[in-house]
């Protein structure tokens, strides 16, 4: 009975977990006027995670792992821009050029030598987690060395940063363990499935603060 219940949940959670992605992105697309760089560049990453998500509906094995394999490169390069535009620091933009070129690299000669639809390499999830990881840190580094960091919640990229912190741990741990992993290990999958979720939650916020902040601005200006 309580595994009944384990696989329905991990089925609801599977369904959440897949859609909550157009919820962001359809925020940003209803408020896209009022969005910030960081967001639109965020809108467009969320554009290609919608597709990625809804690769799961895909009839072919292979043809998800080509999806999911481009994605994870992708997904990496275009958090690495969103940080080292985003950093005024030199060293670290050039350890994130250094760091994203040879992922690049590495992944492309992957493609190339086995193939992308061979397999889901989970490797590429793993290092794209501990990238993010590292981007987030050091961009609170920079904030805090600049002592700028009062009022960070109303910044959209303090949201999005929040929504790696609790996914990217996480996702790094188990695909790191993928092939040690049962079928049945349905607690584990809801778990990721709940963090998937609210990472999607979490970057809506960052998109719906810097709407609020000028919606609060523009009511001023009318007012005056």
């Amino acid at each position: 009975m309580f595994v009944k219940i384990e696989i329905a949940l991990e089925s609801i959670l599977y369904q959440v977990s897949v859609f909550s992605v157009l919820i962001p992105l359809l925020t940003g697309l209803i408020f896209f006027r009022k969005l910030d760089a960081n967001s639109r560049l965020m809108l467009v990453l969320l554009t290609f995670a919608s597709l990625s998500q809804l690769a799961v509906f895909l009839p072919s094995g292979k043809d998800k792992n080509a999806c999911f394999n481009f994605y994870s490169v992708f997904d990496s390069a275009i958090w690495g821009y969103l940080f080292y535009k985003n950093s005024k620091s030199k060293w670290i933009k050039t350890i994130i050029v250094l760091a994203i070129s040879m992922q690049v690299l590495l992944s492309a000669y992957t493609f190339i030598t086995i193939g992308p639809r061979i397999r889901f390499f989970t490797e590429f999830v793993c290092l794209s987690s501990l990238l993010q990881v590292l981007w987030v840190l050091s961009f609170f580094y920079e904030r805090y060395q600049r002592e700028q960091i009062e009022a960070l919640e109303k910044e959209p990229m303090f949201w999005f940063c929040l929504g790696i912190l609790i996914y990217a741990p996480a996702t790094y741990f188990r695909f790191a363990f993928y092939q040690r992993l049962n079928d049945q290990d349905y607690g584990l999958k809801s778990l990721h499935h709940l963090l998937n979720a609210a990472m999607y939650l979490t970057f809506t916020i960052g998109i719906l603060a810097n709407v609020i902040r000028k919606s609060k601005f523009t009511n001023v200006f009318i007012r005056h």
